[in-house]
């Protein structure tokens, strides 16, 4: 794939695009799951599900093309769980309380995965895997 080709899929897949057609359950409320303008905000599989997301360590793996999750059978609950592989100082990542117990790392106010400069060099470093 070439670089012309991940910026026009970057650029037609963005929150204000996708919000009346898409089956997240953001665009069924039409509320963007981060803070920041509908038309920055990149809605890939690949930005969904941070890339930089620690899975090490979680305890249920979400499969998307069977919308169902699995158990970890590495999970260890000592441990915290999830974090970010690039402890990234401008995202709003913190450790979460989980009602089970435990820490589970949430992203809610991080963009760095939606943002379309980051997405661009994800899929540039990964286009000789990508298809469209």
């Amino acid at each position: 794939m070439k670089e012309s080709e991940i910026e026009k899929l970057i650029n037609e897949n963005t929150f204000d695009k996708l919000k009346n057609i898409g089956d997240c359950v953001c665009y069924k409320i039409n509320k963007p799951c981060h803070d920041m303008p509908e038309d920055e905000l990149v809605c890939l599989e690949e930005s969904c599900m941070c890339f930089n997301y620690d899975t090490s360590n979680i305890s249920r793996y979400w499969n998307r093309s069977t919308k169902e999750s699995t158990k970890n059978p590495n999970f260890d609950p000592t441990k915290p769980e999830g974090g970010c592989k690039i402890f990234n100082p401008l995202g709003g990542g913190k450790w979460l309380a989980k009602p089970e117990g435990g820490k589970i790392w949430g992203c809610t106010d991080c963009t760095y995965p939606h943002q379309k400069n980051n997405i661009l060099e994800y899929l540039k470093s990964k286009q000789n895997n990508l298809k469209i």
